[in-house]
C-alpha cells in the first residue's frame, strides 16, 4: 500500500471517530432531556450504527499500516471506541424499549376505559313503526304520504 493511501485511510478513520463522538454526545444530550424525542433517538442510533460499521472496516484497514510497536496503542484506542459505541447503542435501545413499553401501557389503559364506558351506557329508544306497502296501487298514495 502506498503512503498516500495510508494517510487517506487514517484521515477517514479520524473523521469517522469524530462523527461517532458527535453522535454519542447528541444521544447523551437527548437522554438528559425531560422528555426525549423517540424519533430523534432512533435516528441517532441508526447513524451511530452506520458509523460503527464503517469504523470497524477502517480499523481493519489501518491495522496493516502500523509498526509492531504502535499496534498495541492503536488497538487499545480502537477498543475504547468500540466499547463506547456498544455502551451507547445499548443505552439508546434500552430507552426506546422502555419508552415503547410505557406507550403500550398507556394505549391499553385507554382502551380498557373506553370499553368500560361503552358497557355502562344503556339508552332506551322509542320503537319506530314503519308502514309496509303490500302492492295495492290504490293504497300507494296514502303509503307514500305517511
Amino acid at each position: 500500500m502506498t503512503e498516500d493511501t495510508g494517510v487517506l485511510i487514517k484521515k477517514k478513520r479520524a473523521a469517522l471517530r469524530t462523527a461517532v463522538t458527535k453522535y454519542i454526545q447528541q444521544l447523551e444530550k437527548e437522554l438528559k432531556k425531560n422528555e426525549p424525542d423517540d424519533g430523534e433517538f432512533e435516528e441517532l442510533l441508526e447513524h451511530l450504527s452506520e458509523k460503527f460499521e464503517s469504523l470497524k472496516v477502517a480499523d481493519r484497514e489501518c491495522e496493516t499500516l502500523y509498526k509492531p510497536a504502535e499496534i498495541d496503542k492503536e488497538l487499545e484506542v480502537a477498543e475504547q471506541y468500540r466499547d463506547k459505541i456498544i455502551t451507547w447503542r445499548f443505552r439508546a435501545k434500552k430507552h426506546l424499549r422502555k419508552s415503547n413499553k410505557l406507550n403500550s401501557n398507556c394505549d391499553s389503559g385507554t382502551t380498557t376505559e373506553i370499553a368500560k364506558l361503552t358497557e355502562t351506557i344503556n339508552i332506551k329508544l322509542p320503537k319506530i313503526n314503519i308502514p309496509k306497502f303490500y302492492g295495492e296501487i290504490n293504497q300507494w298514495l296514502s303509503f307514500w304520504n305517511s
